[in-house]
């Protein structure tokens, strides 16, 4: 069950709007590299130990790997792409490699994952009321 509260969140351009009211993520807690390996390690013939180790390795290699410009696809994971952040210039010849801010990571779930995410369940939490985002 994914748990929300609810914010309003206010026009930055127009001081004066009250606002509209959306859902906001309630994030409960954060799981980390242990928990999946433990969680792994139950659902496979892997001790958690082994798992941390491939999460580890994992870590290391998926950033190299996007260093030097590959997509990597996880299956029905999915996949993790860059793209370059930069400044434009009028001419081709104009531009450098000093004009590209920075390159962001995005990633696009799989079929299974997104099936997954098609089936979720919301439930509002208590603390909703008054809570403001910009």
């Amino acid at each position: 069950m994914v748990k929300y509260r609810i914010v309003n969140r206010k026009n930055p351009q127009d001081q004066s709007d009250p606002g509209k009211f959306y859902a906001s993520l309630n994030h409960s807690r954060k799981a980390g590299i242990r928990e999946i390996a433990e969680r792994i390690s139950k659902r496979s013939t892997v001790n958690s130990i082994d798992c941390m180790g491939m999460l580890e390795a994992f870590v290391q290699v998926i950033p190299e790997l996007m260093a030097e410009g590959a997509m990597i696809d996880m299956g029905e994971f999915g996949s993790f792409y860059g793209t370059l952040q930069s400044e434009g210039t009028p001419t081709e010849a104009e531009f450098n490699a000093a004009r590209i801010q920075k390159m962001k990571l995005h990633f696009r779930p799989g079929k299974e994952f997104q099936k997954t995410l098609r089936n979720l369940l919301f439930a509002k939490t208590q603390d909703s009321s008054n809570h403001s985002a910009a």
